[in-house]
């Protein structure tokens, strides 16, 4: 049996054919959790499953993870690709380092403009240079939200946990759909230390109709000014860590002093234009360190980039 399924949960039918081309005969399963009915039946191998169910992201994916045997799982958004060799090597490491909670390789970002496609390189670099979380609960917590490319969640994780996870989340999706992602990162952070290998592990589009940039919800900068968002927040973390026996706590104190700090650095950015070009000078110094790395990564993955522009402007 494979140890890894690959979920991924969409509402539109703009990205299938690309995602069954991608991921056709793969040696790990993949379910396409859709809350539309399709039109056109896709061709898929039998690895690709279409599970239709109309309901929120949270509940999808609680739908498909009771439909799931294999003990780790990653969730995967349907405009973007992850690769096998580096989905196989996460799951290596975790299985050598119990001390991990979850584990991924890089992030790409790219961009399809007509025949071309454009890579946008600081994503990868950002993460080049964090290999892994502190062993300190709140520390971690910090990065989480002061390195802005760090990702969880699309992260290789044991079945379980994502699902305790997804259920204790549901009263967050219910206040703001676009809060998900960021108690998934403090959930994470709670769990224990994360993994990055120096590896392409997906490729991550950019395009305009990025759920991210067309929602009207909620977002965490206003929602860290309600009370009733906090109650909220607070609750289910506590339900997390019962439903997943984690014993160590967390400093909430210190939890809300890093959100708010994350609020003002979204209220702050643009302005101050001299601490801006200062800290634009000082990443572009860190990013030109990264550049020779960069450069071998690019030729070691080569087969991963000539298949994605095999996929995408075909």
């Amino acid at each position: 049996m494979h140890k890894v399924r690959i979920i991924i949960p969409t509402n539109r039918a703009d990205f299938l054919k690309e995602i069954c081309q991608f991921y056709k005969n793969k040696k790990f399963n993949v379910s396409i959790v859709h809350s539309f009915k399709l039109k056109n039946k896709l061709k898929a191998s039998k690895n690709i499953k279409f599970i239709y169910h109309n309901d929120t992201l949270t509940k999808r994916l609680i739908y498909v993870l009771n439909r799931t045997k294999e003990k780790y799982v990653t969730i995967m958004a349907d405009d973007d690709f992850v690769f096998e060799d580096s989905i196989n090597k996460s799951i290596n490491f975790l299985e050598k380092n119990n001390e991990y909670f979850a584990a991924q390789g890089l992030h790409h970002r790219f961009q399809v403009k007509k025949n071309h496609i454009k890579f946008f390189p600081r994503a990868i670099k950002a993460m080049m240079n964090f290999s892994e979380d502190s062993k300190f609960i709140n520390l971690r917590l910090l990065q989480s939200f002061t390195f802005k490319f760090i990702d969880k969640f699309y992260i290789v994780m044991k079945r379980k946990d994502l699902m305790n996870i997804c259920k204790t989340c549901l009263p967050i999706e219910k206040y703001s759909r676009v809060l998900i992602e960021y108690y998934w990162i403090i959930c994470c952070a709670i769990s224990g230390k994360s993994k990055i290998l120096n590896n392409i592990y997906c490729f991550r589009r950019e395009h305009k109709k990025n759920d991210t940039k067309i929602t009207t919800s909620i977002g965490l900068d206003k929602a860290i000014c309600d009370k009733n968002f906090i109650k909220i927040l607070i609750d289910c973390l506590n339900n997390f860590q019962k439903k997943s026996k984690i014993k160590k706590t967390f400093n909430k104190k210190i939890l809300f002093l890093i959100l708010i700090i994350f609020r003002l650095k979204i209220i702050l950015k643009g302005k101050f234009k001299i601490i801006r070009i200062l800290l634009d000078k000082l990443r572009n110094l860190r990013e030109k360190k990264l550049e020779k790395n960069y450069k071998l990564i690019q030729k070691i993955e080569k087969e991963k980039i000539e298949f994605l522009k095999k996929i995408v402007l075909n």
